[in-house]
């Protein structure tokens, strides 16, 4: 009695794996996840420019972080970079590199403007946009 009951229960689950691996097999062909667009790479060949500018943040604990976050919505933003005065949030130099093909200086700066007290363009800041190379 109990080895005919121990066999219906490995025979139960035996049949159950069996059943799993069919339906796995005959089910949909497996397709690779998709990538959110926010999370492929940028090509290296994509036009780069940076601007540097010196901001007032709003007073906070994180300020820094807060403005990174926020810039960062925007995905023509490249990269951020802060001078060595962490901890402070007023006269901070930041360096901004972003797509230029996607997003001109103006409307970069533009975007900045809404997230700051302040901002100015920085003495050493690249004077003009790098023009496109052409191929």
């Amino acid at each position: 009695m109990l080895e005919s009951r121990l066999l219906r229960t490995l025979t139960t689950v035996l049949v159950a794996v069996l059943l799993a691996l069919v339906a796995g097999c005959t089910g949909a062909q497996a397709r690779a996840p998709s990538v959110p667009a926010h999370d492929q790479p940028v090509p290296p060949s994509e036009p780069r420019a940076e601007v540097v500018l010196v901001v007032d943040l709003e007073a906070s604990q994180g300020c820094e972080e807060r403005f990174d976050l926020a810039l960062y919505q925007d995905r023509r933003v490249d990269l951020i970079q802060w001078d060595a005065a962490r901890g402070s949030c007023a006269g901070r130099q930041v360096t901004i590199r972003y797509l230029s093909a996607q997003l001109d200086r103006n409307k970069l700066l533009g975007l900045v403007r809404k997230l700051v007290l302040t901002a100015r363009i920085a003495k050493d800041s690249p004077e003009r946009e790098p023009r496109p190379k052409r191929q």
